[in-house]
């Protein structure tokens, strides 16, 4: 649908989410939940927001 996503806490630059937030979405399975669709995001793509 359009305009749906899903939203972390913001992080220190104004594009990056926190860390944390990211880490605590993956754990609980927030992101899949939210979108009502399964997800699995590129480790790659994790460790670099953690940068």
């Amino acid at each position: 649908m359009p305009g749906r996503g899903a939203y972390l806490c913001r992080g220190a630059g104004p594009e990056a989410p926190a860390e944390a937030c990211l880490a605590q979405a993956l754990r609980r399975g927030g992101i899949a939940r939210t979108l009502r669709a399964a997800v699995t995001l590129d480790p790659k793509l994790v460790e670099s927001v953690s940068r």
